[in-house]
């Protein structure tokens, strides 16, 4: 699934990506190939750059890089590459800030709670985790980082 992400670039949203896979499109190793009408000029050249990058990126299993260069409503494109890396996470808050901190990952379901173990959080889960979340983007991680 993820090497059939072509919205890598600006410009290239989900009616030109889709426009791609009805042409047979659907790997980046295909990109050079593909008919010259299929992607514009202007963005085969920085398509062809950018899915190189994701495709090196991929080969390392750089998350980070990866997730960069894929819009972060696509981020769900990246879960099957990332399982094993795959955390959900919930947060519970009251006035005073972060109450409780839910995960779940390979490991089982864990729930981390303010006075108690809470301040495990940074351990618990990695910079390069891939984090699954319900809104989480607009509310749990910010919370977090502040």
């Amino acid at each position: 699934m993820l090497r059939a992400t072509f919205q890598l670039v600006a410009g290239l949203g989900p009616t030109r990506e889709r426009r791609l896979w009805d042409a047979g499109v659907t790997d980046w190793q295909q990109l050079p190939s593909a008919a010259a009408d299929t992607l514009g000029p202007h963005l085969r050249p920085s398509l062809l750059t950018a899915s190189d990058a994701a495709d090196a990126a991929l080969a390392r299993a750089d998350l980070p890089a990866l997730a960069r260069l894929v819009p972060s409503r696509e981020h769900w494109r990246l879960y099957p590459s990332f399982a094993a890396r795959a955390i959900y996470l919930d947060i519970e808050t009251d006035n005073e800030g972060v109450t409780a901190v839910g995960l779940l990952d390979r490991f089982g379901p864990r729930v981390l709670l303010a006075g108690r173990d809470l301040d495990e959080f940074p351990e618990a889960v990695p910079a390069d985790a891939l984090l699954v979340t319900y809104n989480g983007a607009a509310f749990d991680v910010p919370v977090l980082r502040r």
